[in-house]
């Protein structure tokens, strides 16, 4: 790993360094030693160890130095009388200085109570505050405090900040700061396939190419959409491979592919989400993503954090669920069943009995067909006369429901081809009338086995049989019936499994 290399402090200044950290009013000042813990990594960081950068392993005491790589992120704890957190971000560096904090180039966000200083000038948090120091990027040297208050002092004059406030470290003016759409450090959450709005309360919307709908149950968040609730609301978006999580009200986020094939990302552009969190049995946990710095993974079991910290506890006694029924409903196992399929047959029909509300597909080679649901029957849905190429068909019945897949696989045989009559013949015998030929049919040998109706008209006398059909498809009959009068047509009709029919009139 390469980084780029850091300015080492000139002999005066190190000398000076320290004699404040040895010095007894440096002891008096700092009191019980403080630490910095670096307590999560993303991507890569290095830390200052016997004067040189060796790559960091958490958990560890920061001592003297800690630097973030272009795609790295460190959370790390600051312990100095009180107890605060620091997520440094990508391209990132602090020193350390008996144990305080300095922060010396790129972008941090800070959570208070915090001590620390920011291009050598003291910057404190309020318990609970939230700030964002950006030092050198884009040519910013500032501190914006994004909630609660802070404290920075530039050049000896103390300056008190409140949320949407910023201060320049080099000249101490105060301005107003509104944060930037999806700044660096917006949770984001990343899950297995494609995410589907999956319940809505309330004014809920879906903006696509500048054009705003209301959301639907099933609406896909594609790449470049935006998922908006409105006050009162709420939208619960799952992960087709497993999870999903809770849009609060006035509220946004956005879809972007995910860092890896196959994978959504949902960033959260203002407002809040709760993440469903299923550990083992009972109901799910909510684990908030409203706090900046968080970063979450789907896997099968639903959403998980897999970075930052959080607003509030996990744990279901910790936040109420606003939506206990469908978190429960959630809980409960697909099922699928898929009714007898008929084959040969000369269209695709399908029946499924599965949970009200679920998506349900046939996939037949690259083809996806829709089963749609059944008026006054909940859980029902069909495909009636679904349109196949003739031959053998391999069919993957889907339902999707909350995170939820079941599949069942099937394999029909496609006919619409008329069954081949071939060398037909009516003899008279005495009082027999002797009827014999060959039957062929192609759906039948593609079944390997089968029957064919045969259905003879004597005048106004009928007789029909059942023929058995061999693997080859063919059929040899010879059928003694009772002789008509002289001069009765007779009339051959074959009807072959799938219901195609064809008929041959003999003298």
């Amino acid at each position: 790993m390469s980084l780029p290399p850091v300015p080492r402090p000139s002999l005066p200044l190190r000398t000076a360094l320290l004699a404040a950290l040895l010095g007894p009013a440096a002891d008096a000042a700092s009191g019980p030693s403080p630490l910095v813990k670096a307590e999560q990594l993303q991507g890569r960081a290095e830390t200052l160890t016997g004067g040189r950068w060796v790559p960091l392993r958490v958990p560890a005491t920061v001592t003297a130095g800690l630097r973030t790589g272009g795609d790295g992120a460190v959370w790390t704890t600051l312990r100095n009388g009180t107890t605060g957190k620091l997520l440094l971000g990508p391209a990132s560096r602090l020193r350390v200085t008996g144990g305080r904090a300095e922060l010396q180039e790129g972008r941090f966000l800070l959570l208070g109570p915090l001590n620390l200083t920011a291009l050598g000038q003291p910057l404190t948090l309020d318990a609970g505050a939230q700030a964002r120091a950006d030092l050198g990027v884009g040519g910013l040297k500032r501190v914006a405090v994004l909630a609660g208050g802070a404290r920075v002092t530039v050049a000896g004059k103390a300056t008190r900040l409140k949320a949407g406030q910023a201060v320049a470290l080099g000249t101490g003016r105060v301005t107003a700061f509104r944060e930037e759409e999806a700044p660096w450090y917006a949770p984001r959450l990343t899950g297995t396939g494609r995410a589907s709005v999956q319940a809505t309360r309330g004014p809920v919307y879906v903006t696509a190419g500048g054009t705003r709908t209301v959301a639907r149950v099933g609406t896909a968040l594609e790449p470049g959409t935006r998922l908006s609730t409105g006050a009162g609301a709420w939208a619960e978006v799952g992960f087709l491979g497993g999870g999903y999580l809770r849009l609060q009200e006035n509220s946004e986020l956005t879809a972007t592919p995910g860092p890896e094939a196959g994978t959504t990302t949902l960033g959260l552009l203002r407002g809040q989400a709760w993440n469903v969190v299923r550990s083992g049995a009972g109901q799910p946990a909510l684990v908030g993503s409203g706090l900046r710095g968080s970063a979450f993974a789907v896997g099968v079991t639903g959403l998980r954090k897999t970075f930052g910290v959080f607003a509030a506890a996990t744990g279901n006694a910790a936040t109420p669920l606003p939506n206990a029924a469908l978190d429960a409903q959630a809980q409960t196992p697909l099922v699928l069943r898929l009714d007898p399929v008929s084959s040969p047959a000369r269209s695709l029909t399908l029946g499924v009995t599965t949970q009200p509300g679920a998506t349900v597909s046939a996939v037949v080679g690259s083809r996806v067909l829709a089963l749609a649901p059944v008026a006054g029957q909940p859980g029902r849905f069909q495909l009636s006369g679904g349109s196949l190429p003739e031959g053998e068909a391999r069919v993957e019945v889907r339902a999707d429901w909350r995170g939820q897949r079941r599949t069942r696989r099937v394999t029909i045989v496609v006919d619409r081809t008329p069954p081949g009559l071939a060398g037909l013949r009516a003899e008279r015998e005495g009082r027999l009338l002797r009827v014999t030929g060959t039957l062929r049919d192609l759906g039948t040998a593609q079944s390997r086995a089968g029957r064919l109706t045969l259905t003879l008209r004597l005048g106004t006398e009928t007789q029909t049989r059942r023929v058995a059909v061999g693997p080859s498809g063919v059929a040899v009959i010879d059928l003694p019936l009772p002789a008509p009068p002289d001069g009765t047509p007779v009339r051959v009709t074959v009807r072959d499994e799938a219901g195609n029919e064809a008929y041959a009139v003999l003298p």
